[in-house]
């Protein structure tokens, strides 16, 4: 559906940017220091007994372990880790929490160990990242105080531990007492946000395309933030007209939406890089998710379908019929199981079946 060649393919060729997405980049590229500053220095905290707390405390390491052994010993605990707190993971499908980020929000949260670059400063890391979810808001907060549909969250157990390793040396060498519900905040869910807002910038697009209403923004009382919202509505609006010009397919137009904020300084970053490709020896267990959370931007990109995508939709309504087979979303509350069906399956089976 989405291959890695054509993907590349679409990234080297480039893409056309609308002026409001230079002026959008640039606001977050000149606030998003100032922003981080703030969220690293607050005194936010977690509630007792975080999943984040029991799964940096479900490690046991030495006083001042090395990288080689934070990454051996997550990856020997991470099947044990993810059954234990039923995380979606190598073996366990997993189950739907609540509210563990975002309160009232229905989550699926993946467990995986994957090697990372020991050498980063700690506050570079964001061992907690979005793979999708269903807001708009770019005020950076996290949800708008109402639940929407299903977020799909990755944690990766390597970067926790090891960034939890490097932080609390840091802290140690300062002298600066922070208690570990604060630093879960200030670390770990405040750097959730620039994966959160990329998809919201992307979900602006989509609920253009799709004409969807766009939620207003309530503003972040604490800190002044740039007002990105009306900005982003005319760049999604632009980019529809630009992308009803011509006749794309799926990589051109993820390539037309700029994703500014988990790394702002690096201005060819593209929705293509909300596209998850699958680990090699990923167990379908811990990987099921990841199909839902593609399927969600192929569904968008079926909106500028005019006739160079017709090749992909026998792949699509193959690929559902497979997935059917496997029966792993009767495994979710009926209530999230019809969410799935009706919001995203069956539409993409009607774009198929035309």
């Amino acid at each position: 559906m989405f291959s890695q060649a054509e993907l590349k393919q679409v990234e080297i060729k480039g893409h056309n940017v609308d002026p409001t997405a230079i002026q959008l980049a640039a606001l977050v590229k000149n606030n998003h220091q100032r922003i981080r500053n703030y969220f690293d220095s607050v005194q936010t905290r977690v509630e007792s007994g975080h999943l984040i707390a029991k799964l940096i405390s479900a490690i046991g390491y030495s006083t001042d372990p090395d990288y080689e052994t934070v990454e051996w010993a997550c990856r020997r605990r991470l099947i044990g880790i993810g059954n234990a707190e039923r995380l979606t993971s190598m073996g366990e499908y997993g189950k739907v929490f609540n509210g563990m980020f975002i309160e009232g929000q229905d989550e699926i949260i993946s467990l995986v160990a994957r090697p990372i670059d020991p050498e980063l400063s700690f506050r570079e890391y964001a061992p907690v990242r979005y793979l999708y979810h269903e807001y708009t808001n770019l005020n950076w907060q996290l949800g708008n105080g109402k639940p929407r549909g299903v977020s799909i969250i990755e944690i990766n157990l390597v970067e926790l531990l090891w960034q939890h390793v490097k932080a609390f040396a840091y802290y140690n060498r300062s002298n600066e007492v922070v208690t570990s519900p604060t630093y879960i905040w200030r670390h770990v869910i405040s750097r959730m946000l620039p994966s959160y807002m990329d998809i919201s910038l992307l979900n602006i697009h989509r609920f253009v395309a799709m004409g969807q209403d766009i939620e207003t923004d309530q503003p972040l009382r604490t800190i002044p933030v740039p007002p990105l919202r009306d900005i982003a509505i005319r760049n999604a609006t632009q980019t529809r007209q630009s992308l009803l010009t011509g006749n794309p397919i799926p990589g051109v137009v993820l390539a037309h939406i700029i994703q500014p904020f988990q790394f702002p300084l690096d201005g060819d970053r593209t929705a293509i890089d909300r596209i998850v490709h699958r680990d090699p020896g990923l167990t379908f267990q811990g990987s099921w998710h990841l199909t839902l959370v593609n399927w969600h931007w192929m569904l968008y990109c079926l909106q500028y379908n005019k006739g160079h995508m017709d090749a992909y939709l026998k792949d699509v309504s193959y690929e559902i019929g497979r997935y059917s087979d496997t029966k792993v979303l009767n495994k979710l509350p009926k209530a999230v199981y019809n969410h799935f069906r009706q919001t995203l399956i069956q539409p993409l089976l009607d774009h198929a079946e035309k």
